[in-house]
């Protein structure tokens, strides 16, 4: 291999890199932060009396108090999220299933909205990967599982649907 060769390997290699940790770092935690104000839209919908966002897990990095909301955002805030909606009275099988479809559909939305860039305007690895990951987040969280104490947001639906 000639060292012209190597090296732009090595360089292609190093940006593949960056990309990864990019969207590692800040891609994802977006991503999940948009899927979550999906929920905050849905809860502003059926008028709920609080709002919390959590991004992340461990200890906290900083909480922000916003109105009726609040945003916690912890250490390892690119692994999970979480919103809870709370209102005076309890939410109905209706108002359960617009929260819960809110964050999966604000999900796909935004992956449909990275493959456009990808294909008419800037095709780049993190781009593909940002529609992959949201189209990915929005149907997985449509499918109905339950795992300990967590639940997917298709399991809440299918809960108020049918077991309420």
């Amino acid at each position: 291999m000639s060292l012209k060769k190597s090296s732009y390997l090595m360089n292609k290699q190093t940006g593949d890199h960056l990309s990864l940790f990019v969207f590692i770092v800040v891609m994802v935690p977006l991503s999940l932060f948009w899927h979550e104000l999906g929920h905050v839209i849905g809860g502003k919908l059926v008028r709920a009396t609080h709002i919390t966002v959590t991004l992340g897990l461990g200890k906290p990095l900083f909480r922000l108090n916003v109105g009726n909301m609040t945003f916690d955002v912890r250490r390892i805030f690119f692994v999970h999220s979480l919103t809870e909606t709370k209102k005076n009275d309890s939410l109905s099988r209706r108002e359960i299933v617009i929260v819960s479809m809110m964050g999966p559909l604000n999900s796909l939305v935004l992956g449909l909205c990275f493959y456009a860039v990808h294909q008419l305007a800037m095709p780049s690895f993190v781009i593909y990967l940002m529609f992959l990951f949201n189209i990915w987040i929005g149907i997985i969280n449509l499918l109905p599982f339950k795992w300990k104490s967590r639940h997917s947001d298709g399991y809440a639906i299918v809960k108020a649907l049918f077991f309420h």
